[in-house]
């Protein structure tokens, strides 16, 4: 019984699950010049394969818009030129997430929340770990307008990975190695005594 156990669990620990997107988990937190707070809370689910910019083409984001008119995010804006840019009436955006600052490039993540458009950018075009990037967030909300051209509200950025289900699944299953092989240790001491 613990050798298939144990069999079962060196087995598991080899074989991989193959992943087709990774979840970012990210927050960006800022005042405009009005004193309106913003805050944008979300989490990204982004394909696992680099696209021809080095970053992965955002396939959806969930969340809320926290502040004057804010709301739940109702989804992402497709691009229809993705990874290259698109334009819309406010800008450019490419909807193209990176693994490493700056997490979204000048051209940003366009999303709607509340039937107001909020586009997401940084001020940095490549990455530059001496360089701490410049987010912005830009939006037709009348509480947080922001001229088509200029930068908008400055912010900052805090992005983390979500575990996937898979590791979730390693690591129940290494812990219950670890309780099966602890077992199996008391039961032959008990045996010897």
């Amino acid at each position: 019984m613990i050798i298939r156990a144990l069999a079962v669990l060196t087995a598991s620990l080899f074989w991989s699950a193959t992943a087709d997107a990774a979840f970012y988990h990210f927050d960006f937190l800022s005042t405009n010049s009005a004193g309106n707070h913003f805050e944008v809370s979300g989490i990204t689910h982004a394909a696992d394969v680099f696209n021809t910019l080095g970053g992965a083409d955002i396939l959806s984001l969930t969340g809320n818009v926290i502040g004057p008119g804010g709301g739940a995010i109702t989804g992402l804006v497709p691009n229809p030129n993705q990874p290259n840019p698109s334009i819309y009436p406010g800008g450019s955006f490419d909807n193209v997430g990176f693994p490493i600052k700056p997490y979204v490039d000048l051209f940003g993540v366009l999303f709607e929340a509340n039937g107001f458009t909020y586009r997401l950018y940084s001020a940095q075009a490549t990455a530059n770990p001496l360089i701490e990037p410049l987010y912005f967030l830009s939006t037709d909300n009348p509480n947080g307008i922001v001229t088509p051209g200029t930068p908008g509200i400055l912010g900052t950025v805090l992005v983390t990975a979500v575990p996937e289900a898979s590791t979730w699944a390693m690591m129940l299953l290494g812990f219950a190695g670890i309780v099966l092989f602890g077992r199996s240790r008391r039961f032959k001491a008990a045996i010897r005594a």
